[in-house]
C-alpha cells in the first residue's frame, strides 16, 4: 500500500547545508574543481604524506581565482568542513583532521551534483528548443488554440448533477446456465 507516492518505509531526505551549498554552484568546471580538491584531501585521511592537499593557499593563482574569489565554491568548501587559517597572512583554507574522513563522501556528493547539473542543463536546452519549435509552427499553434477553446467550453458548462440511468434493452442473446442445460444434476 502506498500513499502520496511514498512506499512504506520510505523516508523523505531533508536537504543538508552541503546540498544547499552544492545547489548554488551552476558551473560544471567549478564542481569538477571541488570534486578534485575533495578527492585529493580524502587521500590525506590515509597517510600524512598527502596532508599537503588539505591546505589551499591564496598565494596560488589558480586557488585564489577559482576557489577563494568564487563565493559559491568557497561556501561549498566551508560547508564541507574547511576552515580559514587565521595564522597565515594570505587567505588560506585548511581541512582539519576531524573532517578528512568525510572528504571522500564529499567528493561523491559533488560528483552526484555534477550529474544532476548536467541533466538540468540538458533539460533546459531541450525546453528552449521545444519552445522555439512550438513558436515557429502555425499548425501546432492552431491546435493549441483549439484545445484552449475546448477547455474553456468544458469549464463553462454546468456540472453534471444527475447520475446515469439504466435503460431496459430486452433479453438479447444472453442465456443463463439453466437455459443452456449446464446446471443441476442432469449429467452434462
Amino acid at each position: 500500500m502506498s500513499y502520496a507516492n511514498y512506499a512504506p518505509g520510505y523516508r523523505v531526505r531533508t536537504r543538508t547545508a552541503i546540498d544547499i551549498a552544492l545547489d548554488d554552484v551552476r558551473d560544471d568546471v567549478k564542481l569538477a574543481l571541488v570534486e578534485r580538491v575533495c578527492a585529493n584531501a580524502s587521500r590525506s585521511a590515509l597517510d600524512d604524506v598527502s596532508a599537503k592537499y588539505c591546505v589551499l593557499k591564496g598565494t596560488n593563482d589558480v586557488v585564489r581565482r577559482d576557489i577563494l574569489n568564487a563565493r559559491d565554491v568557497f561556501n561549498v568548501l566551508l560547508a564541507f568542513g574547511w576552515v580559514v587559517d587565521e595564522d597565515e597572512p594570505e587567505l588560506t583554507l585548511v581541512l582539519p583532521r576531524s573532517a578528512r574522513a568525510s572528504a571522500g563522501a564529499n567528493a561523491r556528493a559533488t560528483s552526484e551534483r555534477r550529474l544532476r547539473l548536467k541533466r538540468e542543463l540538458d533539460d533546459e536546452v531541450r525546453q528552449k528548443a521545444r519552445a522555439r519549435t512550438m513558436a515557429n509552427d502555425p499548425a501546432r499553434e492552431a491546435i493549441r488554440a483549439m484545445c484552449e477553446n475546448d477547455k474553456a467550453e468544458r469549464k463553462a458548462r454546468e456540472p453534471t448533477t444527475t447520475g446515469s440511468v439504466a435503460v431496459e434493452r430486452g433479453r438479447g442473446t444472453i442465456v443463463t446456465a439453466s437455459e443452456a442445460g449446464a446446471s443441476g444434476s442432469s449429467g452434462c
